[in-house]
């Protein structure tokens, strides 16, 4: 029988949530990430994680290189364009693909007034604009930094990010001064975020549905609570063979680890 070998990309703690099933199992596995931070938060598995973006064709070559029986995309939900480079790879190599992730978080909190969903970040400067934001709190992540600085010159923006490299040259790129960006590793309890807020003083924030691992209640009930404006980027839809919450439940896992498990 053929060894099995699972190439998991992500990066986030669904991510890591996949790999520990995996290595549960002895399934030998590979966790591929984009960027250090994603190295650090896989400690775990520092043996087993490849390090560095790829294109569809680096994709291709290493997928081959790696004999991967099965590729699993647990990466971020708003990385579109790894989940098309995954998809487009796993089709060209016929390789089964599944999609992983946790689903959105249900809350009540989506009829409330001051919350306000949108599709993308530049929909949310169009809201912004709308509402007349005041003081905005991003907490989306620094590679959207530009669009907001872009379509929103004149607001106040606040940049919450990622303490590495990377995020602090792209904020200052976009020309955010030192009392402007919060770097600190989430997630965040509610009672940090209304803390923050308050101190700040901010009249609005913006987030994305990253479901309950990335604190994505803890930062939206204190908004409203405090009748601040929080403007949510909606999760896209991605499109795989299948998609699964639970890992063990997904069909196209059963004819490559079934046997395996079982026998």
């Amino acid at each position: 029988m053929t060894p099995v070998k699972v190439c998991v990309f992500g990066g986030t703690s669904t991510s890591l949530d996949v790999c520990e099933w995996l290595n549960a199992h002895s399934i030998e596995f590979c966790l591929c990430v984009a960027t250090h931070s994603g190295l650090e938060s896989a400690s775990a598995y520092e043996q087993n994680v490849r390090v560095g973006r790829m294109d569809e064709k680096a994709m291709a070559d290493w997928v081959r290189q790696e004999a991967i029986s099965l590729i699993i995309d647990a990466a971020h939900p708003y990385a579109r364009v790894l989940h098309e480079t995954i998809r487009h790879v796993a089709q060209k190599e016929a390789i089964p693909v599944v999609r992983y992730d946790r689903p959105p978080v249900a809350t009540s909190c989506s009829q409330h007034p001051f919350f306000h969903p949108v599709r993308n970040p530049s929909e949310a400067c169009q809201k912004l604009a709308e509402l007349n934001a005041g003081r905005v709190l991003l907490t989306t992540g620094s590679k959207d930094l530009n669009t907001f600085r872009h379509l929103l010159p004149d607001v106040k923006l606040f940049a919450r990010v990622l303490p590495n490299v990377a995020a602090m040259e792209q904020c200052a790129r976009e020309g955010f001064l030192l009392d402007e960006i919060i770097a600190l590793k989430g997630p965040f309890s509610a009672e940090f975020n209304r803390s923050l807020y308050r101190e700040l003083n901010i009249d609005s924030v913006v987030t994305k549905e990253s479901g309950s691992a990335g604190g994505f209640y803890e930062k939206v009930q204190p908004c409203l609570d405090m009748k601040r404006h929080c403007v949510v980027i909606t999760r896209p839809e991605t499109v795989t063979d299948d998609y699964v919450a639970v890992i063990y439940e997904c069909s196209a896992l059963e004819p490559i680890l079934v046997n395996d498990l079982n026998g």
